[in-house]
């Protein structure tokens, strides 16, 4: 499997596996984003989609964030950020997985826990506030920036 199907599954696996063919190549509507992205995606319209969920994300949209995130750091991702390394990348995703992370999205999660655990996103890694952010999905830690409270070094 190449990099494009592996970045086309992540954003079906984050969008709800919807597939509906966008009406237009320009934008998508707040309606029916989700389809809409996905069809671009699977078109290699990476930068259509990306303009597209920007102001979805913008309005505060978790899903939508982690979507931007997505793109952001992906192989063969952006015209903007082919030519990036990844720790480049990773740190333009970051304020997305943040932000989806604030909103309890269970993939920001998943990634900022494993950014600690792992060290992506120039993180030290922290098992402990790996395990907190992990809890935090099931409601039994309250938010992010509690867990940095107790466990960033």
């Amino acid at each position: 499997m190449n990099l494009t199907s592996v970045f086309t599954i992540s954003l079906f696996l984050v969008l709800g596996f919807t597939f509906d063919v966008c009406a237009s190549d320009a934008t998508c509507s707040d309606v029916n984003w989700q389809g809409c992205i996905t069809d671009l995606i699977s078109r290699g319209r990476y930068d259509t989609a990306y303009h597209s969920l920007l102001p979805i994300a913008e309005k505060g949209n978790s899903d939508a964030q982690i979507g931007i995130a997505i793109l952001l750091n992906a192989e063969p991702g952006l015209s903007s950020t082919k030519k990036m390394n990844k720790k480049d990348r990773e740190l333009l995703a970051l304020p997305w997985i943040e932000k989806s992370a604030t909103a309890k999205n269970p993939e920001a999660l998943a990634w900022l826990a494993d950014g600690y655990k792992f060290g992506w996103f120039n993180f030290a890694i922290n098992e402990p506030l790996s395990t907190c952010i992990k809890l935090i999905k099931t409601s039994s830690v309250g938010a992010v920036s509690e867990c940095r409270k107790r466990h960033d070094k």
